[in-house]
């Protein structure tokens, strides 16, 4: 059962569809439905690294060069966020729907 704030299953279904015609790595395809899976309904997440690999099964490394993969493409664009003392937190990451 879907989040009551998530993606809409078309939207989902689309990103699945979509993730599955491009050429990229393993890593970057789940990585791209992790964030999908945590996204809100506007499409955007902020899933820190650690959870990703935590819940991917990968390394840090990996979630980061499937994130650089994910954004070369244009399927994910990411905002930094920063804490009240200035700190980087975790990234704020949209989801491209427009790409399907």
């Amino acid at each position: 059962m879907p989040q009551k704030n998530s993606l809409s299953k078309e939207k989902l279904d689309r990103a699945i569809g979509l993730i599955f015609a491009q050429k990229l790595s393993v890593y970057a395809k789940l990585v791209y439905l992790y964030i999908c899976k945590c996204a809100d309904k506007n499409g955007q997440a902020s899933p820190v690294r650690q959870a990703i690999a935590k819940e991917c099964g990968i390394s840090l490394k990996s979630v980061d060069r499937a994130t650089k993969e994910l954004l070369h493409a244009d399927l994910i664009s990411k905002q930094a966020q920063y804490d009240e003392e200035g700190a980087n937190i975790a990234n704020l990451i949209t989801v491209n729907t427009a790409k399907y």
